[in-house]
Order: C-alpha cells, then structure tokens, then sequence
C-alpha cells in the first residue's frame, strides 16, 4: 500500500484520489499510520466479508472456512499413533 501524508493529500487530493481508487492508500499524520482511503467497490467488500472475529456454531459455519479445520483434522486422526 502506498503513503501519503496528510500534507500531501491536502496538496495532491486528486492525485491520491486517483491512486485510492485503484488500491488503498495509507494517510499519514505526524509519522504514524492515521487513515485508509480506499474505493467504496473495497470498502463494501471488506464490510460483507463480515467480522473476521465471528464465531460459528458447527451447523453454520461456511464450507470455505469449515474445509482447513476438516482437513487438519482428518491429518491428525490418519497420523500414526505416539
């Protein structure tokens, strides 16, 4: 991702408006890491992928996340005994 300082962007606004709608951007204040801009298409993408901390109860977990678990699980289970 690319920085710009919040100097820049007041300076650059279109320029890193530009950028912002191919990738998001870092703002920077005072040398730390203050805020994202990015494309409404990214954001709305973030928000429905949902709350990456959510739980699941084993009926409604969804395939693509159940997959890695059921895998380690079959490895561990077929694995030769200690």
């Amino acid at each position: 991702m690319r920085r710009f300082t919040t100097v820049e962007l007041d300076k650059n606004i279109g320029d890193i408006k530009a950028v912002a709608a191919r990738e998001p951007v870092i703002i920077t204040e005072h040398r730390k890491d203050r805020f994202v801009m990015m494309s409404i298409e990214d954001f709305e993408r973030l928000r429905k992928a949902g709350d990456p901390q959510r739980a699941f109860a084993t009926g409604e977990t969804p395939p693509e996340i159940a997959a890695p678990f059921l895998a380690e699980i079959d490895r561990v289970l077929d694995a030769p005994g200690d």
